[in-house]
């Protein structure tokens, strides 16, 4: 069995063991990411619907969603640490 090949107190073991629970986190968690971004682009292309807009701002858009998390992450650092 698992335990005696791994150890009954392995990380490996309960994982496996709660295979279900484990894939359930992993599927939301991936869920998330890509609803996301689905839902961002596809308020880009509903904001911009002419093809010259699009090769002048798409890039823009990506630059800013790369840029976006690191703003974020130092505002929340910011005002959450004066609470």
């Amino acid at each position: 069995t698992l335990q005696q090949i791994f150890g009954s107190d392995s990380v490996i073991v309960a994982l496996l063991s709660n295979w279900t629970v484990a894939l359930f986190f992993i599927i939301t968690e991936l869920y998330s990411s890509v609803s996301v971004g689905i839902l961002f682009w596809k308020l880009a292309n509903d904001v911009v619907t002419d093809p010259a807009q699009a090769k002048r701002f798409y890039p823009l858009f990506s630059y800013m969603s790369s840029f976006g998390p690191i703003v974020s992450g130092q505002f929340a650092v910011r005002y959450a640490s004066r609470a």
